[in-house]
């Protein structure tokens, strides 16, 4: 459950990105030392094999194609 709008009159600078989670990992490719493969619990979109630099980029996830471009013109019809 999220948390109550404290200021409900402020608006959010950006929208919320749909982030899809790290299904598989391991190792990446020279200059990449970590590897991770995600799919996305909501559409069930699935990445493919990325690289990053740090661990932290792979616990963050990755943003769903699918879903963040759904929301990107359901808002520019709005």
């Amino acid at each position: 459950m999220r948390t109550p709008d404290l200021f409900p009159e402020t608006k959010r600078k950006f929208p919320r990105l749909v982030r899809a989670h790290m299904v598989d990992a391991g190792d990446g490719m020279p200059g990449y030392p970590y590897g991770a493969e995600f799919e996305c619990k909501r559409c069930g979109w699935k990445s493919g094999w990325l690289c990053f630099k740090r661990a932290s980029d792979i616990r963050r996830g990755a943003p769903c194609k699918s879903c963040n471009r759904k929301k990107k013109m359901d808002e520019s019809h709005g």
